[in-house]
């Protein structure tokens, strides 16, 4: 206990004081230490924006468009108060506003130059096959299969990769090629018959293509178009659809022989099915491929699929056989690859080192750099082909990614307005119509399989003899095929299904589209109606939509490029005969009786 002598403070007090002050001090210090580092991080802040200000200028004076500035954005910049290290509020901007009050850099300007500037072909070229500059036992096979005149996207790929030789037609490489054209359009056959015509001349088999498609449906379709084609020209064909074991598969490819060869030509597969032989089949080689092939390739590049382009590329780049021969001399490693190849009597060319050519097909291509860097292209050019007049600058832009859509010329679209009564307003829309080949596109598979079992319970009140069928994700692979065969053979009218037919199944006859749920993005909307309109033949794409769904589907099909226009019909209960409504009310009932017996009896 301490007290005071002679009213002075004793020396504890004074320590105290002391303490007080030297802590005061430091404070203070401290604070004026802190808006020192603050005040400098807002100079560095501001300097920074400044030089970034300075050089987008720049760069859009170098391109010949000069800065426009907006006052009304420079007034908030300059009234806008300053906190030390938080970020710095920002204007709403109105996502619906059709003009931005400021400019931004196209995102074609940044593209490379192969992507930027299209070569552009008019969807409505057609060429007689005989002009395709084939072989003639080509040429007869198509004529067989009632195919004598080739599409647009056939009549500009073809050109690209092939050419007039001494011998007849033959190889060119003028790069790897990037084709974008809408579904139906005859890509196929772009790629299978310059692919054919080329290796016909090989002498041994060896696996010199390898075509990658998404699913195990596409593999079976792409297959079947190999084995017609080129069966008048003597070529393997092999399709990989993971329903075999590897050593299965791996037989199936050497058909019994000890490892050093092939009896195949043309590989067709998934990408992980390609993967596992190539990390887990010593037998298994891409030392002589010439062609890849990318089908599909906006869904291939969008999913990793076990980041099957790495390994692919690396593949090709090192083949299992260059690899195992890594300690040997370079002279021993030029006698294969491309230099033994060169030393075939094969239409491959003698002057490139690296001959293989990569040719990537879809519907939707992208437009980002650093996905199509990936397959490290070579030399790429991008075939585009769309209607005269469409601007490949309104291409969708997802995530920055521009991707460029079109439709079929022959397709006509109607744009549904409807009320929230759908399933007697799409019983009535196909019945008022005389719909016939239809496929219906409802967005989740429960959807599907509620309103396949509504539409035939309606049917069966009415006494309609017109069967519905059901494809979905829920089915087993035997139970879709079924319902695509009889599809196909016209004993079912109706395919209500889920976005699992909307990629890259060609199935014949489908006259109708009809979207019965929106599809979520134009990407989707573009692969559901390109069902229909194939081949040339007439098409017709109905969309049901809602008033809340109306600014949507707007918005979505906006800068869709097409030919003909959207054409605009209103479909509402109240539009009805008493009598359908009465049939819709009896189907619903009907429907949940037989809901509510299925879970009692489940329990």
């Amino acid at each position: 206990m301490s007290v005071e002598i002679d009213g002075n403070p004793s020396f504890d007090d004074k320590s105290a004081k002391n303490k007080k002050l030297k802590k005061r001090k430091r404070k203070d210090e401290e604070k004026n230490s802190e808006s020192d580092a603050a005040t400098s991080t807002i100079e560095r802040l501001k300097k920074s924006a400044s030089l970034s200000q300075a050089a987008q200028q720049e760069i859009k004076k170098k391109s010949g468009n000069e800065p426009e500035t907006d006052v009304e954005m420079q007034d908030v910049e300059q009234n806008m108060p300053l906190h030390d290290l938080t970020p710095i509020p920002q204007p709403d901007i109105d996502e619906h506003l059709e003009e931005k009050s400021f400019s931004t850099p196209s995102v074609v300007s940044s593209l490379p130059k192969w992507l930027s500037q299209p070569i552009l072909v008019d969807p409505t070229t057609t060429i007689e096959v005989a002009s395709l500059n084939i072989d003639s036992k080509l040429v007869e096979k198509l004529n067989n299969q009632n195919i004598t005149r080739g599409f647009a996207v056939q009549s500009s790929a073809l050109p690209l990769l092939l050419n007039e030789g001494r011998d007849g037609p033959n190889y060119t490489y003028g790069g790897d090629l990037c084709v974008s054209a809408a579904t139906g359009s005859g890509k196929t056959l772009a790629y299978v018959l310059p692919i054919v015509q080329c290796l016909s001349r090989r002498i041994v088999p060896r696996v010199r293509c390898v075509v990658i498609v998404p699913t195990r449906e596409l593999t079976i379709q792409v297959t079947r178009t190999f084995e017609t084609i080129g069966s008048c020209m003597g070529l393997g064909v092999c399709g990989w659809t993971g329903q075999k074991n590897l050593q299965q598969e791996q037989y199936q490819m050497l058909g019994g022989l000890d490892g050093s060869g092939s009896t195949v030509d043309i590989l067709v597969t998934t990408p992980g099915r390609l993967v596992d032989h190539i990390q887990n089949d010593n037998t298994f080689t891409l030392q002589h491929l010439r062609y890849l092939v990318i089908d599909e390739a906006d869904r291939l590049l969008d999913q990793s699929f076990q980041s099957w382009a790495d390994v692919v590329m690396t593949e090709i780049d090192h083949p299992k056989c260059l690899q195992m021969m890594d300690n040997e001399t370079s002279s021993q490693k030029q006698n294969v690859a491309p230099y033994f190849l060169s030393s075939l009597p094969t239409a491959l060319p003698h002057h490139l080192d690296s001959p293989l050519q990569k040719l990537v097909f879809s519907a939707t291509m992208t437009r980002d750099p650093s996905k199509v860097a990936t397959l490290r292209l070579r030399d790429p050019r991008l075939l585009l082909v769309q209607s005269e007049g469409v601007d490949i600058d309104d291409g969708e832009e997802i995530e920055g990614d521009a991707i460029i859509f079109s439709v079929p010329p022959t397709l006509k679209e109607y744009r549904v307005s409807v009320s929230a009564e759908k399933p007697i307003l799409l019983h009535q829309l196909i019945h008022s119509n005389n719909l016939n080949n239809v496929l219906c596109f409802v967005k989740s598979n429960e959807g599907a399989a509620r309103l396949h079992r509504l539409l035939e319970i309606i049917n069966g009140i009415e006494g309609k003899n017109y069967p519905c069928g059901l494809v979905s994700g829920n089915l087993s692979r035997d139970e879709r095929k079924k319902m695509l065969n009889g599809f196909a053979s016209g004993e079912l009218k109706l395919l209500v299904c889920s976005d699992l037919m909307a990629r890259g199944i060609d199935v014949a006859n489908i006259e109708h589209v009809i979207n019965y749920d929106p599809p979520s993005s134009l990407r989707r909307y573009v692969h559901r109606i390109g069902r229909t309109a194939r081949a040339g033949r007439n098409g017709y794409a109905w969309t049901l939509v809602q008033d809340h769904e109306g600014h949507h589907f707007s918005k979505l099909v906006k800068h869709l490029g097409r030919t003909l226009p959207l054409q605009r019909l209103s479909l509402h209960l109240k539009d009805l005969p008493e009598e359908n409504v009465e049939l819709y009310d009896n189907a619903l009932n009907t429907l949940r009786t037989e809901v509510y017996e299925s879970r009692k009896s489940s329990k």
